[in-house]
């Protein structure tokens, strides 16, 4: 297991596309810094405020889905695609010292990766501008942010991208278990924030966005600027709860992986007789008198190719779940600014004084003011 790690490390470590996603990661976390230090919405909140930097980090390793993927994703799948895997399906190496030693290889890749976060938001505070919103230097909260956040859901991520393309031996599975894991947490923290629970966060919100947004909601700026979440309750069950599934998702993915050539496929149901041999989809002569009935026909057949596939009706499913909750966050959100403004317009009605009696004595009518004061 060792030499599969150390290799994984070497091959990793000499590839420029890894230090290329660095960079991209220390330029962007840069800029991100340098653009919030003048931002007026924060009040007086530091841009490097504790809490600021800690969201900062749990949001881009949640954007940052693509990267994790193209690492720990392709740990395995490198091998099949280069074919390369006999030499250590024929070796002396067991297939979980094999699985494991790339594990823990991409892992450490990518935590390596993402130190950038972490360097990069603390050079965007170095960086010539404006410094109106920027608080002194602190060391804790970016150690808070890297260890206690990052670190938690890279692990989570990376084994669900590194058992994926373990098992399924392709890269779109991969990309595609990304695109699904954004749209389930938008769902989740979409419920986690309507009930606005530590508990409920504590349990749905795999990032842990949501949980520390409601931690620290009612705080005073200067709570946010000198203060750090406390690693206990809520946050330290959300960290121990989705830092298990990653483990317990790898130890699934160890159990279930063979030292086979091919992907393991669902068993079908054997039918009896011989069977055709295959008939290719695309007619082998095309006219030009048939070009159109050819285009349709390549039409029926890409859509009938995308409706028996299980991506699309996941996506599907997914996307009007998401739609659905969206619409109805909306709708409440709606409802509930319109009670406010009318129990808003109800106490400032109640509570607008009267008029007293010298001032109803002061409002007479213009014959009486005629009366009192004659003209010469």
């Amino acid at each position: 297991m060792l030499t599969v790690l150390k290799q994984e490390l070497l091959l990793r470590l000499r590839q420029g596309a890894t230090w290329g996603q660095f960079l991209f990661v220390l330029i962007i976390s840069a800029a991100v810094m340098s653009s919030q230090r003048s931002d007026s919405d924060l009040g007086r909140v530091h841009a490097n405020a504790p809490t600021q930097l800690v969201l900062y980090c749990s949001t881009f390793c949640l954007l940052a889905g693509p990267i994790v993927a193209a690492v720990a994703g392709t740990g395995i799948l490198r091998d099949f695609e280069l074919r390369v895997h006999e030499f250590f399906f024929t070796s002396r190496l067991r297939a979980w010292q094999y699985f494991l030693g790339r594990y823990l290889g991409s892992f450490l890749v990518t935590g390596l990766l993402f130190t950038a976060l972490p360097l990069g938001l603390w050079l965007g505070t170095m960086l010539p501008g404006d410094v109106t919103h920027l608080g002194p230097f602190r060391l804790a909260p970016y150690l808070f942010s890297y260890f206690v956040i990052l670190l938690p859901n890279l692990l989570l991520t990376s084994a669900l991208f590194f058992v994926a393309g373990a098992l399924t031996r392709s890269l779109f599975a991969v990309y595609a278990l990304g695109i699904g894991l954004f749209v389930l947490y938008v769902i989740s923290a979409g419920l986690a924030t309507g009930i606005g629970s530590r508990g409920v966060a504590a349990v749905l919100d795999p990032y842990g966005m949501v949980l520390l947004s409601v931690e620290s909601r009612y705080w005073t700026p200067a709570q946010k600027n000198l203060s750090l979440p406390t690693l206990d309750g809520a946050l330290l069950t959300n960290r121990l709860l989705w830092s298990g599934m990653g483990l317990v998702t790898v130890a699934l993915g160890n159990v279930l992986f063979r030292f086979r050539a091919l992907a393991p496929q669902l068993p079908r149901r054997a039918q009896g007789g011989a069977q055709p041999p295959p008939q290719s989809a695309v007619p082998s002569v095309i006219a030009r008198p048939q070009a159109w009935r050819s285009f349709l026909h390549l039409v029926r057949f890409h859509i009938r190719n995308t409706l028996r596939s299980w991506p699309y009706w996941l996506f599907l499913a997914l996307g009007i779940v998401a739609f659905f909750m969206e619409t109805s966050r909306r709708a409440g959100a709606s409802s509930s600014t319109k009670t406010m403004a009318t129990c808003t317009s109800r106490r400032a009605s109640t509570s607008r004084p009267t008029p007293t009696a010298s001032a109803r004595t002061c409002v007479r009518s213009p014959r009486a003011a005629a009366a009192t004061h004659p003209r010469p």
